[in-house]
């Protein structure tokens, strides 16, 4: 168990965080149009991610505080960080860095950054989406891609300003990502609301629940959920994953410059 939680479990919170909700090609519903923008520059969120009382390593994301200028546009930076602490290196160490820019307007992405280490595992993928001429550039290689395609960030981000009263219970969401050289569907289905208790406070949630693929990185369907403020900001207050004996957590204990008041906080 203890060598399953350090490998396996770590790196699905990670990709939980992501958006790694991998779906095969089936019907399901395509993304809606996003409702609002749910963030603002120089946001900050960072979670602890543990199993019981042993803590394993922390995520960070960032939104930038400035505008980049990049291909004749001016776009927003996302930053998104997963780190092993230093004493769990000794078993898996994971350095996982992503940044995303999009575009201001369609918060679809224009350039994506991913550069990893898992292990002895290494990547580095530099990636432009020329959504114009219906392809992706992934480290000078072209391949053909749908007109709505994302980044696993750009999708997280996207999937934060949807307005979930007015989404169906029960229905998944589909998205066109771009992920290891792959095109890839990635699903989440809105199950409900609940109350969610942790040291920064309890809040009332929404209850969003990935689709996964078996035998690529999760082993079942329905081992994931993940609870979002019910409030305008969306953001992850919980990343639950099941494993042989409980769960592992991923908690937010820090934020800075939400864009909206953290309403679903109670106490």
């Amino acid at each position: 168990m203890f060598k399953a939680f350090n490998i396996n479990s770590f790196y699905k919170l990670i990709l939980i965080f992501f958006g790694i909700f991998f779906i095969p090609f089936h019907s399901f519903n395509q993304i809606p149009l996003y409702n609002y923008k749910a963030y603002q520059r120089g946001e900050i969120l960072e979670y602890n991610i543990h199993y019981g009382i042993i803590n394993a390593g922390k995520i960070t994301m960032k939104v930038d505080n400035n505008y980049v200028e990049l291909y004749n546009q001016r776009l927003l930076q996302l930053n998104t960080s997963g780190l092993t602490y230093a004493g769990w290196d000794l078993f898996f160490k994971v350095r996982d860095y992503y940044t995303s820019y999009i575009d201001t307007n369609t918060l679809y992405p224009v350039y994506s950054i991913r550069n990893i280490l898992e292990g002895s595992y290494l990547s580095k993928e530099y990636v432009i989406y020329k959504r114009d001429q219906g392809v992706v550039n992934c480290n000078n290689i072209e391949s053909k891609s749908p007109y709505d395609i994302f980044d696993i960030l750009s999708a997280f981000y996207y999937a934060r300003c949807f307005d979930f009263n007015k989404i169906p219970l029960n229905v998944m969401i589909g998205f066109n990502t771009f992920f290891e050289k792959e095109l890839f569907k990635v699903g989440i289905t809105y199950e409900g609301k609940t109350v969610v208790k942790t040291n920064l406070g309890t809040f009332n949630c929404i209850i969003i629940r990935p689709s996964l693929i078996q035998g690529r990185v999760f082993k079942g369907q329905k081992d994931m959920v993940l609870y979002i403020s019910d409030d305008k900001n969306h953001i992850p207050i919980r990343v639950e994953t099941a494993i042989f004996i409980g769960y592992i957590q991923a908690d937010l204990i820090k934020f800075e410059q939400l864009k909206y008041p953290l309403t679903s906080r109670i106490r």
